[in-house]
């Protein structure tokens, strides 16, 4: 004859069946072990994260420091460009300054050395002379003979030597006016003047008046 002997389930038996301290202690190991499972992929995650921001970090410094380097290069640049440029301008201005300056020097020079000159000296007087013995309206009968019937065109009027009148004026034109044309175009002046301040006589080596 056997015996079996069955314990019936307590009301305080654990959900596994076991007692109620060691279901306690196996809920209690479970919530530790998620818990370090959570921290574990937490850190994973943080790392993740400083993996990828990290690149894009030092893109974003490089691109910032070679955007400052740029602007600072170019403004060096644009400075020194805008200084050599008024350098150049400076160096023009003066040039022209200098150019001009000896234009007029020798302008100037020409007018002394022509004013104790000898030749134009003779000239002049006799022009005077010849002014004197012309009939009429000296002015416009010279006018006539030099500019209205002279037969170059106009700007060309100063190769006409002498007008063929046989006059004394025409005579000493003949005379010295080849030798002040000569003069006005190795100078390079457009024309030249003789003044009497005693008389009413102006005389031009290009022929535009009488």
């Amino acid at each position: 004859m056997a015996l079996g002997l069955v314990r019936p389930l307590s009301e305080k038996a654990g959900p596994c069946g076991g007692s109620p301290g060691l279901d306690k202690e196996v809920i209690t190991a479970s919530k530790r072990k998620n818990k370090i499972m959570s921290l574990t992929f937490s850190k994973s995650t943080l790392k993740l994260r400083i993996s990828q921001k990290l690149p894009l970090f030092i893109v974003g410094a490089a691109l910032v420091t070679a955007l400052a380097i740029g602007t600072a290069n170019y403004m060096t640049a644009a400075r020194e460009m805008e200084a050599a440029a008024n350098e150049k301008l400076v160096a023009l201005m003066e040039s022209r300054r200098q150019a001009l300056s000896d234009y007029l020097a020798s302008i100037e020079q020409d007018m002394r050395f022509q004013a104790t000159n000898p030749y134009v000296y003779e000239a002049l007087t006799a022009y005077q002379a010849a002014w004197a013995e012309l009939d009429g309206d000296q002015s416009k009968t010279l006018q006539r003979l030099y500019i209205d019937d002279n037969p170059h065109p106009t700007g060309q009027k100063e190769n006409l030597d002498k007008a063929p009148d046989g006059s004394s004026y025409s005579q000493a034109h003949g005379s010295y006016h080849p030798w002040f044309r000569q003069f006005l175009r190795e100078r390079d002046y457009y024309d030249i003047f003789l003044f009497d301040w005693s008389a009413p006589i102006e005389w031009s080596s290009m022929n535009v008046s009488a």
